[in-house]
C-alpha cells in the first residue's frame, strides 16, 4: 500500500479479519509500527476470502510537507557527453535545501562517481533555483542502463524522494 495524502510520521498500524461483518477486526489482530507518508510504500498480506481491516494512527508526526526541502532531476536534467555527466538540479520545496550529494550508478546499481550539489534557495519567488553538475566517469566506466540519483544515503527528508533519479 502506497501513502499519498496522508500525513508523515510514525504510524501505528492494526491488521485484522471482520468475521462478522460490523467493520471492525475480530481475528487475527497484528499490530506494527512503520514510518509512513507520501510515496512511501507498507507491505501488507492480505487473507484470502476474507475481510481485512487496518486502522493506521499517527502515533509520533513528522516534519511536515510544507516544512521540507526537495531536490529534483528529471530525464531532461542529464545529458551524457563522453564521459562527462552533467545533471541540472532543482530546488522544488517551500523551504532551502541543504548541500547533498549527486551520484551516477551503473546499471548493477553500483556507484561509479558521485559530487556536492552545493546549498539551493527555495523557490519561493516562483524562479527556478537549480545548480548544474558535472561528474565525470572513470575511464572504462560502462553507464548504459545506469542513472543519476540524488542523496543516495537518503539523509534528507523531501516532501517526495520520486524525483531523485533519472536515467542516463
Amino acid at each position: 500500500m502506497t501513502g499519498w495524502n496522508i500525513d508523515p510520521g510514525v504510524w501505528t498500524i492494526t491488521q485484522g479479519v471482520d468475521t462478522d461483518n460490523d467493520d471492525a477486526a475480530d481475528q487475527s489482530l497484528s499490530t506494527t509500527t512503520a514510518e509512513f507518508e507520501r510515496t512511501r510504500s507498507l507491505e501488507l498480506t492480505l487473507p484470502p476470502r476474507a475481510t481485512t481491516v487496518l486502522t493506521l494512527r499517527l502515533t509520533d508526526p513528522g516534519t511536515p510537507y510544507w516544512q521540507r526541502p526537495d531536490l529534483g532531476i528529471g530525464p531532461e536534467d542529464v545529458t551524457l557527453q563522453g564521459r562527462n555527466v552533467r545533471v541540472k538540479v532543482h530546488s522544488l520545496g517551500s523551504v532551502p535545501a541543504p548541500a547533498a550529494i549527486v551520484v551516477v550508478r551503473n546499471a548493477a546499481g553500483r556507484i561509479l562517481v558521485g559530487a556536492s550539489v552545493p546549498a539551493l534557495a527555495a523557490p519561493v519567488d516562483l524562479r527556478p533555483q537549480t545548480v548544474d553538475v558535472t561528474l565525470t566517469l572513470p575511464a572504462g566506466a560502462d553507464p548504459v542502463g545506469g542513472w543519476v540519483e540524488i542523496d543516495p544515503d537518503h539523509a534528507l527528508t523531501e516532501i517526495t524522494t520520486r524525483n531523485n533519479a533519472a536515467g542516463l
